[in-house]
């Protein structure tokens, strides 16, 4: 697996997984992998004494050991993470992985009504996310993850009946591109804010900024992506041909998914919308799915009932695991490429999709021609 992956910790039905960073969001899924378990921990505690010169491999090797115990693994790994993380540049893995078990940490806290602590826990993961954010080395892939992250400081804030560190939060958020306007109607800390004129004018400003900050981001990251090559020849679940050189000259959207995921069945009605609105114009979606079944009889009859249940509009084909090392670095499910008019990926965008930001990358490809690409 990359060593982009950044581990949070989480378990769930007495299963202990390591997730993505953006799992602690519910944006991404990455299912447990053999490669993935827990390393085997030495044992033996490293403290600063023991060693002047950590690696990240033996910080990650103590904090494994740590978080097997159940009680107190979390706590103490974020205390022991806080007191090395100043050795290693603000771009590393580390600190990435401090913020998701901060993150996560408090959300756990909130959970158990420990307000004050939950709250402290998510501003310390904010306040490391600004951090890495002032490295210009960050990973730009992060961002709208760390977008949800200031907005949940900012949920603290408004609890707390901060608001001046509640916009700037929010600010923060808007500026990494986040647009999930319906979570601050459903966000109870917000619920009274909604109610003032001055915060609503505030909302209408950050969503009518909302293209432009889009455009700006995307184009960017346009230009600095490495393409690879990304092809397939496969049937659909229906028995039709679902090769990409059908649909030469068009821009496609292949979505790398399974029906098992949460944040795929999520990104569906986006997707099932850009068919709709811009099929006419060239562009076709194409659903790739992974699914747990063990024939592939049963894992075509499950990604058959999904396209009846949420009305897909267009095919979807049955890959395996293997098919996945085509895509570098391959982060977790859903993992959506957008594939140019010439057959070049242009784009790789994980996790749970943005419907304003998967329409505006359409729109800027759709309007390239092969002499006006970068």
């Amino acid at each position: 697996m990359s060593n982009q992956i950044v581990w949070g910790f989480f378990e769930s039905q007495g299963l202990r997984i390591w997730l993505c960073f953006a799992c602690c969001l519910g944006l991404l899924w990455m299912p447990l992998m053999p490669s993935q378990s827990l390393a085997q921990g030495s044992g033996q505690e490293v403290t600063q004494d023991e060693n002047k010169a950590l690696t990240e491999a033996e910080v990650n090797r103590e904090l494994n050991r740590l978080l097997q115990d159940e009680t107190a693994g979390v706590p103490r790994a974020i205390e022991y993470l806080n007191s090395v993380l100043d050795r290693f540049p603000a771009h590393s893995d580390l600190h990435l992985l401090a913020i998701s078990l901060h993150s996560s940490h408090g959300v756990q806290l909130l959970a158990e009504q420990q307000i004050e602590t939950g709250h402290a826990a998510i501003r310390r993961a904010a306040a490391l996310a600004k951090v890495v954010l002032a490295d210009p080395k960050h990973l730009s892939a992060i961002e709208p993850e760390f977008a949800e992250l200031f907005f949940h400081a900012a949920q603290t804030y408004a609890t707390d009946k901060q608001p001046d560190l509640m916009y700037a939060a929010l600010d923060q958020a808007c500026e990494l591109g986040f647009d999930n306007w319906s979570a601050i109607h459903e966000a109870k800390p917000m619920l009274e804010l909604l109610e003032q004129p001055e915060f609503q004018a505030y909302l209408e400003k950050q969503k009518a900024l909302v293209p432009q900050r889009l455009a700006i981001r995307l184009r960017q990251e346009l230009k600095t992506f490495e393409s690879f090559e990304f092809d397939f020849d496969l049937k659909s679940v229906s028995g039709e041909p679902v090769v990409k050189n059908q649909w030469k000259g068009k821009l496609l959207v292949v979505d790398v998914w399974g029906t098992w995921c949460p944040p795929c069945r999520k990104s569906l009605p986006h997707l099932i919308e850009l068919q709709n609105e811009f099929g006419d114009q060239g562009v076709q979606v194409v659903g790739l799915n992974v699914e747990n079944e063990e024939t592939v009889a049963e894992q075509t009859a499950t990604v058959k009932a999904a396209i009846q249940s949420f009305g897909i509009n267009y095919p979807c084909a049955v890959i395996d695991e293997p098919a996945l090392t085509q895509i570098p670095n391959f982060e977790g499910f859903p993992t959506t490429l957008l594939i140019d008019r010439s057959g070049q990926v242009r784009l790789k965008l994980v996790g749970q999709l943005s419907a304003a930001r998967l329409k505006a990358a359409v729109e800027i490809l759709l309007e390239e021609t092969p002499s006006s690409r970068p």
